[in-house]
């Protein structure tokens, strides 16, 4: 038994380090789906790796990003070409290779139902990894649905803001593009209420304006900050 007792301790760690990494990922691909924009990890060629819920969702409806046999691919040829350059040279940074500037890593993908253009973010998957190949995982697409109007969280924005109940409606909608007379009749309530209840909003956020006060808790409320160049 003490021979045999040194293995099995080890057997044991690295079995709760397997666990552990199964628990982190779990843990991590949580997190990622409770984002509202799509998270979307690909290989040089393309070919998708993973996806968060809202990454799915974007490509389930074949509007503009698809996947295809030969890997994820844009509707429109100019948009693809774009897309695909970017892709390749997120994996040269990837790979550790400085940019090269052969592919813009902000690029927008149109649509042919006509809905407003997704916004694509193609970024290198951490640096420095000289063993990336075209079949490793080298690139992160962040793909923002402007017509997607995910609502803000309510509770979020009364703890934050002191709002009530009612502010706190008013301005979720207002951050979703709505206008103060739609506001107005969505909520079942004139439109000098509507006004009282924005003029309120601004004074518990201490901003100037309407544009303003979406911009603060747009900044408060998003889970992605800065993303850099």
């Amino acid at each position: 038994m003490d021979r045999v007792a040194p293995h099995i301790s080890r057997a044991l760690q690295i079995r709760s380090r397997f666990q552990q990494a199964s628990l982190a990922a779990e843990l991590a691909a949580a997190a990622l789906d409770n984002l509202s924009f799509g998270i979307i990890q690909v290989t040089a060629t393309g070919r998708m790796e993973s996806a968060n819920q809202a990454g799915l969702a974007i490509l389930g409806s074949d509007d503009g990003l698809s996947l295809e046999r030969v890997g994820l691919r844009a509707r429109f040829a100019p948009d693809n070409s774009r897309l695909q350059a970017a892709i390749k040279e997120a994996a040269r940074q990837t790979a550790g290779a400085r940019g090269s500037g052969g592919g813009s890593g902000y690029l927008r993908i149109r649509r042919p139902s006509g809905a407003r253009s997704y916004s694509v973010i193609a970024a290198p998957l951490g640096f420095a990894r000289p063993l990336a190949t075209s079949n490793s995982t080298v690139a992160m697409l962040m793909v923002t649905d402007p017509e997607a109007g995910a609502p803000l969280d309510i509770r979020a924005l009364r703890t934050l803001f002191g709002f009530t109940p009612a502010e706190a409606r008013l301005v979720n909608l207002l951050v979703g593009g709505r206008s103060l007379p739609d506001i107005a009749r969505e909520l079942g309530i004139s439109f000098e209420t509507a006004r009282t209840h924005l003029a309120r909003a601004r004074a518990k956020t201490e901003t100037a304006s309407q544009v303003d006060l979406v911009r603060t808790v747009l900044l408060a409320l998003s889970p992605l900050r800065t993303i850099a160049p």
